[in-house]
């Protein structure tokens, strides 16, 4: 045989897995591929250089060994349990682990033998130790400057010249307790007191006039809680600068400063009377710390009363144990100094063991001779701010956390395109990693290696970056580090300080596999859309995420009334338990065999249908795929056939019935003709011939049923035929304390008599039979509604019929009584 063409494949294969091994060995990343099976489960099959040199080996001495003996024990036997997690759910799984003091980044895929089973696990690894430690100091970095901001007491607010606030630190919120989004936005001089409002305006009119001149005074402002407070202003008009464009305030609080000094040039009678009622407590101490006159505000701020404190406690003696040596050794340090201190924070215990965060002030007191004697400050209670400070913190933590972690590619740019944020997310998909990007622009070059489709998104960056565009759902095709094309869409906007662009932050979602999974559902659809069954596709959760046109009018829905509905809104009450053993079998075998349940249309309706399913797996989802035939009209000619078979057999007996019972009936008839005759018995002859005619009817009735002939109509009255059939039914059933009363109207009618009368036999008797148990009186009424249509309606004080009764009330040879009655 020739095998040229053999040859040249094996060739080829055997040039692929060379390129593919080169290109292994030439990537940073760590690769190795091992069995599952149980017979060599953790045999290495293949390795790359990266993976052997970590491990210490060479690729030789390594190939066919077990993964067990080159790894610890405690690391072999976490990365086990990702195995067997992969292997248990059929998909990749992603996490982070550390080994000899280096940290990982694993990622282990399966793959798959033809049956779907398992088999192998591709383990890729790559040391992340120096971006741990980069991200750590960038952390560390970011809560420095951040905390210089908001834990300082000095506010920094920039403005524009009309005074339109455009920028303000954090620390707005501790000393006036606004949030920097409440304040932005908003004019100065809505929080100006009104007598203060003029030298306001001055000042804003003078820095605008000469740009080089400084203001500085104190002014009044309302805070958050309506109070005001005296603060120190210093203000320059820095809008000529570019990069600030706007007038820089700096202030701080010193109300409590300009109190002091208010309390200290008054009357002692008057100090004492103020301060009794001031919410600060205020207080003095001698040169040891030990209180000699305290307000009643420490038994709100601390819980105890003046007379527990003055003469008796000591300032330091309600720090924190944890702090009370430390503060202790600061506050004598300020006693030796004999200077003024202002908003020293120090953390308390309260009577009842809270914490209490206060803010204390003082000023030294001296003798006449210039001897410190002691000295009188105010605490105030920040408790409540300090907590909005820790809250405030951990939400910062979190935020910075939550782009870390995120599972969407997230990146900021300088106005120079260069990167400077690039999270964990843009370094997976991408993959590059930050340490590769941030600092320079040449990730453009990278991710779009065509010129021209570089050059139309790098116009696109530049005009996000300079405020000329918001970019929504602006989706460009990259090509990640190893060659493959990711679809990304992207978010983007500019980032802007002070008014001034600084640069632009993007955020990006791969949706590669969507758009396949789109292009491969529009080709689905247009071929499910045709056919003659119902088609339907579940996520992993068994909420519906495609159905075909024919399955939604099967149940009486439009498409879009069942996509994201749980499968088991259509599926009737009594099939619903076999919903967990269909799915059981899918994820087990992958597909199940048509089976038969009862759905649920859009109208209550239930209804039989045949159900067949497969599973689809993809990298990081699951789908089921079912279809569903309708098998009402199926299950109608079963019942049909069912039908015709019974009635065959009624046709078999009804011959026979009639050959036997006719005979004998024509003697009785001769014979009571014979005795009508003779006898003065007229009346019981009379019955008895009656009787043989009934029966004689009952005969044929049978046998026209089997035979389903049609009689002869002729014109009658309803009422009288419904009288004669009420008295058959006197004359078979027990009828003590039953009344039936027929309210009917003559009405004539053309029709077959008998088997009216018959018909009306039924009802009356069975209306008669549903006597509850127990019941003295029963009540059998008859009435007539004449119209287009003559309706009889023969009601009943009884026990009525259940669903399932009427359901099958219409069945031929349907009977709740036991056998023989019915």
């Amino acid at each position: 045989h020739d095998i040229t063409e053999r040859v040249l494949v094996e060739k080829k294969l055997e040039e692929s897995e060379r390129k593919l091994r080169s290109i292994l060995d030439a990537t940073h990343d760590m690769v190795l591929l091992a069995s599952v099976d149980e017979a060599d489960f953790g045999k290495i099959l293949e390795i790359n250089d990266a993976m052997a040199e970590s491990l210490g080996k060479s690729k030789s001495e390594l190939k066919g060994t077990n993964i067990k003996e080159h790894l610890p024990a405690d690391v072999y036997e976490k990365r086990t349990a990702k195995v067997f997690e992969v292997m248990k759910t059929g998909r990749p799984v992603e996490f982070e682990d550390t080994r000899a003091g280096k940290w990982f980044h694993n990622v282990f895929y399966p793959i798959f033998d033809y049956d779907g089973k398992v088999k192998q696990i591709a383990i890729f690894t790559r040391d992340i130790t120096l971006e741990k430690k980069m991200m750590e100091d960038l952390e560390r970095s970011r809560i420095y400057f951040q905390t210089l901001l908001e834990k300082g007491w000095d506010v920094v607010m920039v403005h524009d010249e009309n005074a339109e606030i455009k920028y303000v630190t954090p620390s707005v919120e501790k000393i006036m307790g606004y949030s920097p989004d409440e304040v932005i936005g908003r004019s100065t001089l809505e929080f100006v007191h009104p007598e203060d409002v003029d030298i306001t305006m001055n000042a804003l009119k003078n820095l605008l006039f000469q740009p080089s001149e400084a203001f500085h005074d104190f002014l009044r402002v309302k805070n958050a809680r309506g109070e005001w407070r005296t603060v120190e202003i210093n203000a320059r008009n820095l809008l000529h600068d570019p990069i600030v464009r706007g007038m820089v305030v700096n202030y701080r609080d010193v109300t409590e400063e300009k109190e002091m000094e208010n309390l200290l040039k008054e009357s002692e009678k008057r100090f004492r009377e103020v301060m009794e009622n001031a919410n600060e407590w205020v207080w003095e101490v001698n040169i040891d710390g030990l209180y000699t006159y305290s307000n009643s505000a420490v038994k709100n701020i601390l819980g105890y009363s003046p007379e527990e404190v003055v003469g008796k406690k000591h300032f330091y003696d309600f720090f924190h144990p944890d702090e009370r040596e430390k503060l202790k050794e600061m506050a004598f340090e300020i006693f030796r100094e004999k200077k003024p201190f202002v908003k020293f924070l120090n953390r308390n215990v309260h009577r009842n063991g809270e914490e209490r965060w206060l803010l204390t002030s003082g000023v030294p007191m001296f003798d006449e001779y210039g001897n410190l004697v002691g000295y009188r400050g105010v605490d105030m209670d920040i408790t409540a701010i300090k907590a909005a400070e820790e809250q405030i913190k951990e939400l910062n933590q979190y935020r910075k956390a939550l782009i870390d972690n995120a599972n969407i590619w997230i990146n900021s740019l300088d106005t120079e395109g260069n990167i400077i944020l690039w999270n964990r997310a843009a370094e997976a998909i991408s993959g590059y990693s930050a340490e590769e990007v941030v600092g320079h622009n040449r990730i453009w070059e990278w991710l779009y290696p065509d010129e021209d489709y570089r050059t139309k998104i790098l116009n696109r960056v530049r005009d996000i970056i300079e405020g000329r565009e918001k970019v929504e759902d602006f989706e460009t095709t990259i090509v990640t580090k190893d060659g493959k094309e990711r679809v990304i869409s992207w978010y983007s906007k500019n980032i802007v300080v002070d008014g001034t662009i600084i640069g632009s932050v993007a955020v990006g979602m791969d949706v590669t596999e969507k758009k396949m999974m789109e292009r491969e559902m529009k080709k689905f659809k247009r071929i499910a859309d045709t056919v003659q069954y119902g088609v339907v596709i579940l996520d992993d959760r068994g909420k519906i995420t495609y159905i075909n046109e024919y399955f939604a009018s099967l149940h009486g829905y439009k498409p879009e009334e069942l996509i994201g509905e749980p499968i088991g809104s259509i599926v009737s009450e009594e099939s619903k338990e076999q919903i967990p053993e269909a799915e059981k079998r899918l994820l087990e075998k992958g597909y199940i065999e048509p089976i038969e349940i009862y759905n649920k249309k859009k109208d209550g309706t239930i209804f039989p249908v045949m159900v067949a399913g497969s599973l689809i797996r993809e990298e990081k989802n699951v789908y089921f795929a079912f279809t569903y035939m309708d098998l009402t009209e199926k299950k109608k000619m079963e019942e049909m056939i069912r039908e015709k078979e019974k009635l065959a057999a009624l046709g078999r007996l009804a011959a026979v019935i009639a050959h036997e019972i006719n005979t004998p009936l024509s003697n009785i008839a001769v014979t009571a003709e014979y005795l009508a005759s003779i006898s003065e018995q007229k009346e019981e002859i009379e019955i008895i011939r009656k009787e043989v005619d009934n029966i004689a009817s009952i005969v044929r009735d049978i046998l026209d049923f089997s035979r389903k002939e049609i009689r002869e109509a002729t014109e009658f009255d309803l009422k009288e035929a419904m009288d004669e059939a009420i008295e058959k039914v006197r004359r078979t059933c027990y009828m003590e304390g039953v009344i039936i009363q027929n309210r009917m109207n003559p009405c004539i009618f053309r029709g077959d008599r008998q088997r009216i009368m018959e018909c009306f036999v039924n009802i009356v008797k069975n209306a008669v039979l549903a006597r509850e148990e127990g019941k003295k009186s029963h009540y059998v009424i008859v009435e007539c509604e004449e119209g287009e249509e003559i309706k009889i309606m023969v009601r009943d004080n009884g026990t009525g019929m259940s669903k399932d009764v009427l359901e099958n009330a219409m069945k031929p040879f349907f009977s709740t009584r036991p056998a023989g009655e019915g």
